[in-house]
């Protein structure tokens, strides 16, 4: 069995082998970051395209024809449902369920 002989040899023949069995792992890093690129510019397009299918506040008290006041309350009464996250926003549907079931009569 023949290998390297010198100190300086055997260096090399490690760093040799390190390089080989890293390489694809760094080649597989790279790919996960592009995908976790890839799925956070689509993550931030559904947030924009959710966005227009929701209502703020504002826009919601408007479109049932009450105070953004009466929103908050109506909220608050757990008659009426934002969806989840950090500010109140609205869908059609939910607006147009406590329309029909008379929350804001």
């Amino acid at each position: 069995m023949s290998g390297p002989t010198t100190p300086e040899a055997v260096v090399e023949a490690v760093r040799a082998a390190v390089a080989a069995e890293v390489a694809p792992l760094v080649v597989a890093v790279a790919r996960l970051e592009a995908a976790a690129g890839d799925q956070t510019r689509r993550f931030d397009l559904l947030r924009a395209c959710f966005r227009d299918v929701t209502l703020s506040k504002a826009e919601a008290a408007e479109y049932v024809g009450v105070s953004a006041r009466t929103i908050d309350r109506k909220v608050r009464a757990e008659e009426l449902h934002p969806v989840p996250g950090g500010r109140r926003r609205f869908t059609h549907d939910e607006l147009d369920r406590a329309v029909r079931e008379g929350v804001f009569a």
